[in-house]
Order: structure tokens, then sequence, then C-alpha cells
């Protein structure tokens, strides 16, 4: 459903994060979200619906 709602536009580069200890998860998205080089605008039509 997050497809179909525009959300997720680029399947292929979604890359679940499995973290054991629920303690952790936000420093694992932090690591995570600093080595992947996204682009930093965004499409307007999508940002609107957040």
């Amino acid at each position: 459903h997050m497809m179909a709602e525009g959300f997720i536009h680029t399947a292929q580069r979604v890359r679940p994060l499995v973290v054991d200890d629920p303690e952790a998860i936000v420093a694992a998205i932090m690591v995570a979200g600093s080595s992947v080089d996204a682009p930093t605008e965004g499409v307007q039509s999508v940002i609107d619906k957040l």
C-alpha cells in the first residue's frame, strides 16, 4: 500500500533494516541513514501526503 500511495516510488532502493535490540533502533537508523547517498530534495506531492 505504501507504493500505491506514492511513499515508495523507487522500490529497488528500499532496504529493510532489522534490529534485534529495541533500544538500538534509533542508533541503527541514524547509522544507516548517514551512509546513504540519498537526494535531499523531495517530490512535493509525496511530501504533502506526509
